[in-house]
């Protein structure tokens, strides 16, 4: 779990990154990025999980593997930014591991840091290769 600092938690602040956040498709993600009103703000993850995607443990186990994913990889890309994770009915829950999230997410945000002017991934390499 990352700390309340760091979670989208109001229906106001979900609906407010779904009306006016800018939108980036991935194969099984979208995303919906809003930048914060204090630039210096810490990111702030939502994750909007469907029940087509699957039953209860499908759909708590995507939103484990996207925590840890932006627990990884995200920090600075995403710094004021409030984000809303939104996975695709294609998804397979039971194939999803975390070189497919960071495979699916990687250019949504790389595509977002281009557009916001931020620095993109933290480095050249996968996390996951990393020992």
């Amino acid at each position: 779990m990352f700390p309340p600092a760091h979670r989208l938690r109001t229906g106001r602040e979900f609906a407010a990154c779904f009306e006016a956040g800018r939108r980036y498709h991935g194969k099984a993600f979208l995303l919906f990025v809003l930048p914060r009103a204090e630039a210096n703000a810490p990111w702030r993850l939502g994750m909007a999980i469907s029940k087509k995607v699957g039953n209860a443990v499908a759909r708590n186990r995507v939103k484990r593997v996207v925590r840890e994913c932006f627990r990884l990889c995200a920090p600075q890309a995403v710094a004021g930014l409030d984000v809303v994770v939104v996975a695709k009915k294609c998804l397979d829950p039971r194939r999803l591991d975390l070189h497919q999230a960071i495979s699916d997410l990687r250019p949504l945000l790389i595509r977002m840091a281009k557009d916001l002017d931020r620095p993109a991934w933290p480095g050249s390499v996968d996390p996951c290769d990393a020992p």
